[in-house]
């Protein structure tokens, strides 16, 4: 099963199917998820729903892992969550990481947009329906950035076909972008640059503003060694959840800069001295 057949489907039980239709059986997934093949058979012809507790045995049955079984999960949890709000939340996660994965990626040619932290930030004030031009948008960012940077900025974002314009003279997004998770060395050098002007920031911060809205902080955890990868997929569902919903509602917002990051702090995995 490709990742596009994966995410194009709404219901979980289709899913089940294109994996039984590449020639595998209701015998091979019911010994895998650990069930009878009846409860295969019922569940596949809508005669029984799936048990959200299960789903993960499931997911891996059918050789999924990391970000696509917590799809597939949230597929069920779409259906048998426990109560109105978890099967929203979850039917909210399913269309986030559909529209990540349809987004326009950034290619190694446009990578140093990456570097310049306040491009993000100008596609947001796109995404509200708050960016009309240079000035306007120099006097809102903090920190501060030169009017003639912006109107660089924005310059070759237009000339990229990033963002329009319309006949008011305001700036549309029309397809989201995203940097890939796998980099070549042009991103990664210009995700550092970025990275560094938020260290920067977050120094800055901490003494031009006050408590309740802005956090910075960090945290070394222990992480056993086969879940790291699962670890990943849950902060990249986390990033998921924290986008909202397009919107060009009248009431004001602030943008925010929500960052989070894990990578390793030993070459090696450590084995904890028995006492």
């Amino acid at each position: 099963m490709t990742d596009d057949e994966l995410y194009a489907q709404d219901d979980y039980r289709a899913v089940i199917r294109i994996w039984l239709g590449e020639g595998h059986s209701h015998a091979e997934l019911a010994r895998k998820a650990r069930v009878s093949r009846s409860m295969v058979s019922m569940v596949v012809a809508e005669e029984r729903d799936l048990p959200l507790s299960q789903a993960r045995a499931w997911g891996a049955a059918m050789e999924l892992s990391g970000e696509d079984v917590i799809h597939f999960e949230a597929l069920v949890r779409s259906e048998a969550g426990e109560s109105l709000a978890l099967r929203r939340a979850a039917r909210k996660q399913v269309a986030a990481a559909r529209a990540y994965r349809e987004a326009r990626r950034f290619t190694e040619t446009e990578a140093h947009l990456l570097s310049m932290w306040y491009v993000p930030v100008l596609l947001e004030l796109a995404q509200v329906g708050a960016l009309t031009d240079a000035a306007s948008a120099s006097q809102l960012l903090w920190p501060r950035v030169p009017v003639e940077e912006v109107q660089a900025a924005l310059d070759e974002l237009r000339s990229r076909s990033i963002l329009t314009f319309d006949d008011q003279g305001r700036a549309r997004l029309d397809q989201p972008l995203v940097t890939e998770r796998d980099v070549g060395p042009a991103v990664a050098d210009a995700v550092r640059a970025y990275h560094d002007a938020q260290l920067e920031h977050g120094r800055r911060a901490l003494r031009e503003w006050s408590h309740d809205v802005r956090h910075v902080g960090s945290v070394v955890m222990a992480v056993p060694e086969d879940r790291v990868g699962d670890l990943i997929a849950q902060i990249h569902r986390l990033h998921l959840d924290l986008i909202p919903p397009a919107t060009t509602g009248s009431e004001p917002v602030r943008l925010v800069q929500v960052s989070v990051q894990v990578f390793p702090r030993t070459h090696e995995p450590v084995h904890p001295r028995r006492t």
